[in-house]
């Protein structure tokens, strides 16, 4: 078990508050955690411990180094059994060589014989050392482990019995800590109503010493006046002699003031009977202006009627040119079977009646250009403000009034400004007057627009009669076509034409036609300038009204100067109140006044 590892906590398994559940999870996971008095001590064995990494070092560079020493033995055993054979080898020749030189070298061939000996005693010696060398190794191997284990052994022993210690001092820790929480529980129980009393009682003590520190406080501040009445009394018999004295002075002062209220009573039953003089007048002003009003509207209803009988009498007219119009076409239909030999001249006429015809119609285009120029004019002439101007009137007419019972209040008080007031009235008056006119001048225009809707109606029914004309010649033409048609059958076939005498007739008519087209043309000018005059004047009244817009602005400003100058005029009544403001019995009297004026 590592020291980072915290501890899981086993022995709270046992207590009161754990749930069941929980307990026997606990002991099922942790089994070898808490050991009970009649379990003996284990020790793990060899392979549930786990190596430490210095172990595992160790064994590593062990395993290295019995692979190097394997590997370094077989190196040795090839090299010496190479060297073997090859020793072997040339002996075998030295020993060839000298059989064949003969008995006399049989002292060489012992030679070799013994050294033959000697290298097998030393091979075997180097294969001695072979096989010792791994033995000695694995030696050497065995007691290192034995060590290494032993200590092992005797450390995790100690290990076990210090975590052994460590778990039954949890253990102990766990049971005095639930003993104490109990017995806390307890304590706590037993000393919340103290507590209580201790907080109420601290409460009581702090206010106590307030109130001690109050009353003390209190009684000092009684002592002091005390000796201060004592030994002020004489000041207080001179202050009651001053005393007397002022206030025979005040009765006298009283005696004065009375007299000049009754004085400003006087003076302001003057100046109640003056405000109502004043408005009497502007009453009887207003009256007027509004008598001259409804004569100029009943002057407006009276043209108006007029305008509607004189476009009445122009629709009876129109009415009579239809019904001549018609009769020339039932003329015309009767001279039709008298002219049917007239083969050239009806051809002329038809070529007249074509351009005549396309004439019109460009007569048509622009009647109807100018009667799109008349219905501007006549909305632009309706746009005409003039129940916004009435309403302009009556506002100014209504501020003249209160500025006028305004300045006759003022004038009593401040003289200086009199002259200031004055000019503002006068420009009043101006701009009253600036705005008649334009009433007058929209009546006018009014008047104006409605003769030009008459006119538009003539130009209208006259359109319509020119449109029937050119219709009726239309018609006319398709029938002169098929008298002509039937002419020339007629003079193919070999038959005479008819005589030629209602010719001068027919081109009286003709010239009739041409007379009245050019009227109509003539109209049709006249009519466009008068539209084009009439647009130029309402011009000019547009930029009258602009004019009256702006003396509407200059009022408005005039009337932010007077109230500006009234506001002037109340800070400085007030500022002069304020100055003779010095002594507490002029603001005493000052005040007692002013209650007997708002009673009055």
């Amino acid at each position: 078990m590592s020291q980072n590892q915290p501890y899981p906590g086993t022995g709270l398994s046992s207590s009161r508050h754990a749930p069941s559940p929980l307990r026997n999870e606990i002991f099922s996971t942790f089994p070898a955690a808490v050991p009970t008095r009649g379990q003996a001590l284990t020790i793990a064995p060899k392979e549930q411990i786990e190596y430490n990494p210095d172990a595992q070092l160790a064994i590593k560079q062990n395993l290295q180094l019995k692979d190097a020493v394997s590997g370094y033995l077989e190196e040795y055993n090839g090299f010496v059994s190479t060297m073997a054979e090859a020793t072997h080898k040339l002996l075998t020749l030295i020993r060839e060589s000298a059989n064949s030189g003969g008995p006399t070298d049989k002292t060489a061939v012992e030679a070799m014989d013994k050294l033959w000996q000697e290298l097998k005693r030393l091979f075997g010696k180097v294969q001695q050392v072979k096989d010792i060398m791994p033995n000695f190794l694995e030696q050497q191997k065995e007691n290192m482990s034995l060590y290494h284990n032993s200590m092992m052994n005797e450390n995790m022993h100690d290990v076990q019995e210090e975590l052994n210690m460590q778990y039954k001092k949890v253990n102990i820790q766990h049971s005095l800590i639930l003993e104490h929480q109990a017995s806390f529980k307890r304590y706590k129980d037993q000393t919340e109503e103290k507590l209580q009393q201790l907080t109420e009682l601290t409460e009581r003590a702090s206010r106590l010493n307030l109130e001690k520190g109050l009353f003390r406080a209190e009684i000092e501040k009684y002592q002091k006046q005390i000796e201060e009445i004592k030994s002020g009394g004489e000041k207080h018999s001179k202050e009651t002699a001053e005393l007397s004295k002022e206030l025979n002075a005040i009765r006298e002062a009283k005696s004065a003031l009375e007299k000049d209220c009754d004085e400003a009573r006087k003076a302001i039953a003057e100046l109640k009977q003056r405000t109502e003089k004043g408005n009497q007048e502007l009453r009887n002003v207003h009256s007027k202006e509004l008598a001259e009003a409804n004569t100029q509207l009943k002057n407006a209803l009276f043209k108006h009627d007029t305008l509607k009988t004189h476009s009445a009498t122009l629709e009876k007219k129109s009415a009579d040119f239809e019904k001549e119009a018609k009769q020339k076409e039932e003329e015309l239909n009767m001279a039709k079977d008298k002219f049917n030999n007239q083969s050239l001249e009806f051809s002329k006429l038809f070529r007249q009646l074509t351009e005549k015809t396309t004439y019109v119609s460009s007569l048509q285009n622009e009647v109807k250009r100018l009667d799109k120029e008349v219905q501007e004019a006549k909305k632009n002439a309706a746009q005409a403000p003039w129940e916004d101007l009435q309403k302009q009137v009556a506002d100014l007419s209504a501020e003249k009034s209160k500025l006028e019972s305004e300045l006759e209040k003022f004038k009593e008080q401040t003289p200086g400004i009199e002259e200031k007031l004055s000019k503002s009235i006068a420009e009043t008056e101006a701009l009253k007057r600036s705005n008649k006119k334009l009433q007058r001048d929209n009546d006018e225009l009014e008047t104006e627009a409605n003769d030009l809707a008459a006119k538009i109606s003539v130009l209208k029914a006259t359109q319509k009669n020119g449109t029937t004309d050119t219709s009726a010649l239309q018609e006319e033409n398709k029938k002169l076509r098929s008298d002509i048609e039937k002419l020339q059958a007629d003079q193919g076939q070999g038959t005479t034409p008819p005589g030629l005498e209602d010719l001068e007739g027919l081109g009286l008519k003709l010239r009739t036609f041409e007379a009245q087209h050019t009227k109509l043309t003539e109209d049709v000018a006249a009519w466009k300038g008068l539209a084009h005059r009439s647009y130029e004047e309402f011009k000019k009244l547009a930029a009258e009204y602009e004019e009256v817009k702006g003396f509407k602005d200059e009022c408005i400003k005039k009337d932010a100067q007077i109230e500006k100058l009234t506001a002037e005029l109340k800070s400085n009544k007030l500022s002069n109140d304020m100055a003779g403001m010095d002594n507490k019995d002029a603001e005493y009297w000052k005040a007692k006044y002013e209650g007997v004026l708002s009673q009055y």
